[in-house]
């Protein structure tokens, strides 16, 4: 994951140099990294409008040790509506935004015997992305949101969770 990360920056880090000031913010292609409630994880957005963003996001995680593995992989998607700011001469721009999600956790391990279990989530929130030299946007969202476990077992709470994302032209 280090190295994903290493190679993301340079990637974005390499794009920015000589252009971090462009004409207007760009909403409509971004890659990133997505932190949710319980994992952080690849992210993709892509407008549909100024207003109308779809966010898909996937996290993969695992361990092994002494012959025992896990493997814990969320997939999930959002529909978020955006609130754009509006776009001064400044190299800020704010632009808040409602969304609603869902996706599933797949959980793999052979700790006691072979298992594949499946958790569906769904969740409701809001946040605040700023842009940064109209290219690079940090998000920072709340939301409320369900996880059902074994079919009939639920857990609710509450998340804060954040992104960034690079936006491309």
């Amino acid at each position: 994951m280090k190295n994903l990360i290493t190679a993301i920056a340079i990637f974005v880090l390499s794009n920015l140099s000589g252009r971090l000031i462009a004409q207007e913010v760009n909403r409509n292609f971004g890659i990133g990294l997505q932190k949710t409630a319980i994992n952080l994880g690849l992210s993709i957005k892509y407008g549909v409008s100024d207003r109308i963003v779809l966010q898909g996001i996937v996290a993969p995680w695992s361990a092994s040790a002494f012959g025992a593995s896990i493997s814990l992989n969320y997939y999930g998607g959002k529909l978020i509506y955006r609130f754009p700011g509006e776009e001064r001469n400044s190299a800020i721009v704010l632009d808040p935004y409602l969304f609603i999600g869902g996706g599933a956790i797949v959980l793999n391990s052979n700790l006691i015997e072979s298992s594949i279990n499946v958790v569906k989530s769904y969740m409701i929130g809001g946040g605040l992305e700023v842009f940064l030299a109209r290219k690079i946007g940090l998000s920072l969202e709340v939301s409320y949101g369900k996880q059902d476990i074994l079919g009939f077992i639920a857990v609710n709470s509450t998340a804060i969770g954040g992104g960034v994302h690079f936006y491309f032209k």
